[in-house]
């Protein structure tokens, strides 16, 4: 591993100097901090053993990242992340499993229409016709806060297509305590979009414990991407909130597959009283509630995530 990461560093470093020599970063969006928040998110990338793909799709170029051998694993961010909050996680799965990880419709690095809904249940549709034209067999579904009411409508719809799903503090549970996140969006707000630099630091109170180190250049570049898309994620929040929002609870005793269900109990997204509806609802499910623990967990404690998860998935 050493080896590996000595090159690609070798490598990056290489481009570095070649692209101030020649001038290429200025062609690049953002001029040099943007090719350097560009470098760092490869690194990140080759580290977890994953590349960069893309597919035309109803009208979406979506975006997603695969690597890996082995029974698939498919991953889902909730609102407020994309595929790149997976790359921790991703990072300790490395050689046990064949990994793929979107960007759903409208988020990301995949294309937005406007005019199109992005509620959930709009969106399990999307994930279905993506797996079928990625061709990619039976899989183990995992998906956090709104990906996690996709993965788990998804398998109650197709079970046959789910060998095991992980749900990571699913949204649409009507808990009898509420998380910051729905008590702000019960008044109006969309909790989970920043137009601001306050706004921003505001999300990542509301996502992280610990909010990880990163470069200037990459947390820059995400505050850039959040405020130019705030606008259309407020839009999608607003449908995925008015459409039905506690579906998934509606649907829990129709998720026939195993499934894995992990809850913090320090995180201000979902509270973890909706941890008991879901522990009762589905048949075959293994709750798990990490003690000290904020909303992503798998960016923050993505060792122990991987260890859970592999053990669950496939007795590793």
């Amino acid at each position: 591993m050493a080896t590996s990461l000595t090159g690609i560093l070798t490598v990056l470093l290489i481009i570095v100097f070649l692209s101030i020599r020649f001038g290429w970063h200025k062609k690049v969006r953002g001029g040099l901090p943007g090719a350097m928040a560009g470098l760092a998110r490869s690194l990140r990338r080759g580290l977890a053993g994953v590349v960069y793909e893309q597919v035309e799709l109803q009208g979406y170029d979506l975006a997603y990242l695969k690597g890996g051998k082995g029974e698939t694993v498919l991953f889902l961010h909730g609102f407020g992340t994309t595929k790149e909050h997976w790359l921790p996680l991703a990072r300790r799965l490395r050689g046990k499993v064949r990994m793929v990880i979107l960007d759903l419709p409208g988020f990301g690095e995949s294309s937005r229409i406007a005019h199109n809904r992005h509620d959930i249940v709009s969106q399990v549709r999307r994930v279905r016709a993506f797996k079928e034209k990625l061709e990619l067999p039976a899989c183990h579904l995992v998906g956090a806060h709104s990906g996690a009411a996709i993965a788990g409508i998804f398998s109650s719809l197709f079970p046959a297509e789910v060998l095991s799903l992980t749900m990571i503090e699913p949204f649409g549970i009507d808990a009898p305590d509420k998380g910051d996140v729905e008590r702000l969006a019960t008044r109006g707000w969309s909790p989970l979009t920043a137009g601001s630099e306050k706004e921003y630091q505001r999300v990542l109170g509301l996502l992280y414990g610990h909010p990880p180190k990163m470069s200037g250049w990459t947390e820059k570049q995400r505050m850039n991407e959040a405020f130019q898309h705030k606008a259309i994620e407020e839009q999608s929040w607003k449908q995925m909130w008015d459409n039905r929002p506690y579906l998934l609870e509606q649907v829990l005793p129709e998720i026939k597959v195993r499934t894995l269900l992990f809850w913090g109990d320090a995180n201000k997204v979902a509270h973890q009283s909706a941890a008991k509806i879901v522990s009762k609802g589905i048949p075959s499910v293994t709750p798990v509630l990490l003690r000290q623990c904020a909303h992503l967990m798998y960016v923050e404690r993505p060792k122990e995530i991987a260890e859970r998860m592999l053990k669950f998935i496939g007795g590793f």
